[in-house]
């Protein structure tokens, strides 16, 4: 019971070291990403952002969760005419078989480009959300799942985020790997 205890005090602190330890931001695949006050991040081959309220992760409560991942090897950089059709349909069909359907399409602007998301809203618990996005130009794609009221927090890491790199003709050189700063 101690041990439990201990875990839950501990749980709040994780992102306030977090950010003492690594700062505000992290890199990856030639992007700088923002950390939000509140969030941790875990370093992988895909990036995770977490937020976790106190309780978790013994009590059902509200929590925050943005991924980040890389096309699959030998996709062209997302193109909104080419490509939004076909990511609509697949990730409208996965959230329909979580139990979410449609609330919003949004177009945000991330860096020198744009974001395409979808937003979708929980069928049984309404301040449950997911966001599915993809940024123009880029390989990377950034999912959100969580509560409805971290959904600010997850806008505000997509209109934070800057390509790093060197320009070359209007187009990126495109970093590899992880780095933590």
């Amino acid at each position: 019971m101690a041990g439990m205890i201990l875990v839950l005090a501990a749980v709040p602190l994780l992102a306030p070291v977090w950010h003492l330890w690594h700062g505000d931001s992290i890199s990856w695949q030639g992007w700088k990403i923002s950390v939000p006050k509140g969030f941790c991040a875990r370093s992988d081959q895909n990036p995770t952002l977490w937020k976790f309220a106190f309780g978790a992760p013994f009590l059902n409560l509200s929590y925050g969760h943005i991924s980040l991942f890389h096309r699959p090897t030998g996709q062209l950089p997302f193109e909104f005419g080419r490509d939004f059709g076909h990511f609509a349909a697949s990730v409208t069909e996965v959230a329909k078989q979580d139990g979410y359907r449609f609330a919003s399409k949004k177009t945000l602007k991330v860096g020198d480009t744009t974001a395409h998301c979808l937003e979708f809203e929980s069928e049984v618990d309404s301040s449950r959300a997911l966001l599915r996005c993809a940024i123009e130009d880029s390989l990377v794609v950034i999912f959100y799942e969580g509560a409805s009221r971290y959904v600010p927090d997850f806008l505000s890491v997509l209109e934070g985020m800057s390509r790093q790199g060197v320009a070359r003709d209007g187009k990126y050189v495109r970093m590899v790997g992880l780095l933590i700063r």
